[in-house]
């Protein structure tokens, strides 16, 4: 699974006690969706910077696991990411991630908020 955007964007909230991890571009120009919000859930490991211009997201191979440095994933479900943007690499641990678009208003959350029109382009 791979997702690209050109977009810049943003960690907006992260929740440890619900694992989930919103990144979000704030500034489409649409008329429908204000946000591209990217939401990890069941994170459980976070190596990333703060802001991404541009974003580019891959699951790892279970095969290259090791070369990244990481620990083999406790439940068969849990999976890793390597997120590439300006050259550099970073890799989020997960069970899955969505990237969702969105009329939010600037404040509010995906994580704890439900928008009243919204568009799910990705799940991984």
């Amino acid at each position: 699974m791979t997702y690209q955007s050109y977009n810049h964007f943003s960690i907006w909230d992260y929740s440890p006690s619900l694992s989930q991890l919103l990144i979000r571009n704030s500034a489409l120009d649409n008329s429908l969706y204000c946000n591209e919000d990217i939401v990890f859930i069941g994170v459980f490991y976070m190596q990333l910077g703060i802001d991404f211009n541009g974003i580019c997201i891959n699951e790892i191979p279970k095969s290259d696991i090791e070369s990244y440095g990481l620990k083999t994933p406790k439940h068969p479900q849990e999976k890793y990411f390597s997120i590439t943007c300006n050259g550099k690499q970073y890799v989020i641990g997960a069970i899955a991630f969505s990237v969702i678009m969105n009329d939010l208003a600037y404040n509010e959350s995906l994580l704890t908020n439900q928008p009243v029109k919204q568009h799910q382009i990705v799940t991984s």
